[in-house]
């Protein structure tokens, strides 16, 4: 919860950055980084909580899991994606 915290705050200073009448670069990056650090650690946390857990499932659970994880990971090709929302003009 601390994390999500961090990174909601970070957030947020990233749209103050962004409003301001001339954007600064170096402030910009280092919010990002910041932010890709702590979404890096969140997943690894993730990782270690899913890692502890699955070894108390049952196989069904262990594939069904798997499964989840996989879809949640990884990113659809675009051009699977389906049509857009909208039209194009």
């Amino acid at each position: 919860r601390k994390r999500t915290a961090e990174i909601v705050k970070v957030r947020e200073q990233i749209v103050a950055e962004m409003q301001q009448p001339q954007l600064r670069a170096e402030k910009l990056e280092a919010l990002v980084d910041q932010m890709t650090r702590l979404r890096a650690d969140q997943l690894k946390e993730y990782m270690r909580t899913i890692a502890d857990f699955e070894p108390r499932l049952r196989p069904e659970q262990r594939e069904k899991m798997q499964v989840l994880l996989a879809e949640r990971f990884m990113p659809v090709p675009l051009n699977m994606q389906g049509p857009p929302s909208r039209s194009r003009p």
